[in-house]
């Protein structure tokens, strides 16, 4: 991914807080007024509710989709109750597929290296004693639903009551009907650091908690959508686009009372040298009471292929409903194509209720003023896209014995009407995480070109001398059309090798667990890989995965 598309689709997330009041401000619905002042607009945001839907098409013409919605909790999370008392913030995340890889990719998180843990530390045998923190989502796996919640200013009693009685709610019938495994329950105060220290903190306390929600993928989405209003831009979505894809991910963040939060910030916070501007308008000043935010989205595969001239956000969402903005607050819909193609038109083009940016490649949309339309167009050259190109891998066997062996098949096919050129299919990924793995044949390979319809296969053998989950990182294909590079991953998978069923908890006690060093101690490694093996959704089960 390009760093500048990386600067235009985070600017774009981030501007779901911003772009509100300057829409607003500009727009002639009469919801909001030009001379309102932005708190006031904030306010009625929040009262009323404000959604974005964001979709963008990359390089090789697959879609990636946001939805988001900002206004009042649902009832669902009762959280004006007294168990909130004290509560700054509770947020649910749930993700599957490669979408996690995806955000962490925008954030330039997958740029980041740093060292393994050294001789003192501890590392599993399958990485032979070298491992990087980058490969933490790795252990984690990419599909798992996490609750966090954080309470200042209480006893630790007081705190860890009033979280169980979160947890009972949101298990409950009344709530979100979900089953919860503890993961983290960690309090601070001054009495956390030695005196010597002198540390200050900007609270008395602070209780975090962090909680694996063990409900199907699925039941987190709803739990998600389900708190949002229906109207809207929501209503012309089919849910299942954010279930039935290669990777998708929904959030929500509630706070039962913003000014505490602000409160506490700025109690904390040091001089700053802010423009003048922000400082001014600070929006929340008087804005008090719970507020939330929440958003679903997905990466699709490719959808807009070479000869295709038109993108209809109909298409990316299911839905062939008419697109009607909330009946109160603001809509906004934003599409937005790679920087190397050309928008040469699009719909609804109404005058003062959309933006059209060249550099970009990104239409704007204010779907407040626009009104009901039965859909959202861009156009643009056909020869911006590649042919549709697809990387598959498939593992004989996938579920193994110690000192097994798979064979792992790398498959690229162009189902595209003209040829690709100077192809590279890597899947090297494995040997940088194991070392202790042995590796028979070839993992990269180069091939000249493939015709349309044709396939071009790599295979390799992979030979397993410890117990484990062993993750590969997706193999990719790069290659070449009309002078311009593009490349495909697949999707992260795992093969398991055990000794055999039931009998790891065993030849985990007499061998000592598969760790090349123990610095941490027996029970600290416990804690860390089962609380790695609750968020991969393991649970007790009979496969060790780490």
């Amino acid at each position: 991914m390009r760093v500048e598309r990386k600067i235009i689709t985070i600017s774009f997330i981030v501007a779901f807080l911003v772009i509100p009041s300057v829409v607003a401000a500009a727009s002639t619905s009469p919801t909001f007024a030009p001379a309102q002042e932005p708190e006031e607009i904030i306010g009625e945001l929040l009262g009323e509710g404000a959604e974005i839907l964001l979709s963008s098409i990359d390089e090789e013409g697959a879609p990636r989709l946001i939805y988001g919605q900002l206004g009042l909790p649902s009832d669902a999370l009762a959280i004006e109750d007294e168990m909130y008392d004290g509560c700054i913030a509770v947020a649910m995340v749930a993700t599957q597929g490669e979408f996690l890889n995806y955000v962490f990719e925008l954030l330039g998180v997958s740029e980041m290296t740093g060292g393994g843990f050294g001789e003192d530390g501890f590392t599993p045998s399958q990485f032979g004693g070298d491992f990087d923190p980058g490969q933490i989502i790795d252990l984690l796996g990419d599909e798992f639903t996490l609750m966090f919640a954080a309470y200042v200013n209480l006893d630790d009693s007081v705190a860890q009551s009033r979280m169980n009685e979160v947890r009972n709610h949101l298990s409950s019938a009344d709530g979100f009907g979900f089953n919860f495994a503890e993961l983290l329950n960690l309090r601070i105060d001054e009495s956390t650091f030695p005196e010597e220290e002198n540390v200050t903190l900007p609270f008395n306390s602070i209780n975090i908690f962090l909680d694996q929600v063990s409900n199907p993928f699925d039941d987190a989405v709803s739990a998600v959508l389900d708190g949002l209003s229906n109207e809207g831009l929501l209503a012309s979505i089919d849910r299942s686009v954010f279930t039935d894809v290669r990777g998708s991910a929904a959030g929500m963040l509630a706070i039962p009372d913003i000014a505490e939060l602000v409160n506490l910030f700025e109690g904390a916070s040091q001089p700053t040298t802010l423009p003048e501007f922000a400082i001014a308008q600070n929006p929340f000043e008087n804005v008090t009471g719970p507020i939330a935010i929440a958003a679903a989205g997905y990466v699709g595969e490719q959808q807009i292929v070479l000869g295709e001239t038109e993108l209809r956000l109909s298409s990316l969402v299911g839905s062939p409903d008419d697109f009607s903005p909330l009946p109160e607050g603001l809509s906004v819909v934003v599409a937005n194509m790679p920087v190397t193609s050309n928008i040469t038109g699009f719909s609804p083009n109404v005058a003062g209720m959309n933006m059209y940016d060249n550099t970009s490649q990104t239409v704007m949309w204010n779907a407040t003023g626009i009104g009901t339309v039965p859909d959202y167009i861009l156009n643009f050259e056909s020869d911006d896209f590649p042919p549709n190109v697809t990387i598959s891998r498939s593992f004989t066997p996938q579920s193994l014995a110690v000192g097994g062996t798979t064979t792992v098949t790398v498959t690229v096919t162009n189902n595209g009407d003209q040829p690709i050129t100077n192809i590279t299919v890597d899947d090297s990924g494995l040997t940088s995480y194991y070392s202790t793995v042995s590796v028979e044949g070839n993992t990269q390979t180069t091939v000249a070109s493939i015709q349309p319809g044709d396939t071009t296969t790599m295979e390799y053998t992979v030979t397993f001398p410890n117990e484990g989950s062993y993750s590969f990182s997706g193999a990719s294909v790069m290659y070449q059309y009309d002078g311009a590079l593009y490349d495909k991953d697949t999707d992260r998978q795992s093969v398991v090798v055990r000794s055999n069923i039931g009998s790891l908890i065993s030849q985990g006690l007499t061998d000592g667990w598969p760790y090349t060093t123990i610095a941490l101690g027996v029970v600290g490694l416990g804690a860390v890989f089962n609380i790695v093996r609750l968020v991969r959704g393991r649970g007790g089960g009979d496969t060790y995965d780490v």
